[in-house]
């Protein structure tokens, strides 16, 4: 997964607004790749440990 860039001042200044509804889907779909990210941190952590 690509890093995200930081948004330049344009953007900023033309962004979009959306609905609490639209906004609280997208939170949600980001905590949940946060979750899974953490996951396989700790799964690569746990395996590394092992081989260790």
């Amino acid at each position: 997964m690509p890093i995200a860039k930081a948004p330049t001042a344009d953007e900023l200044k033309n962004h979009s607004v959306v609905s609490p509804e639209d906004w609280l889907a997208a939170r949600r779909e980001l905590l949940r790749r946060e979750k899974n990210l953490t996951r396989l941190n700790q799964y690569e952590g746990v395996a590394e440990k092992a081989h260790s």
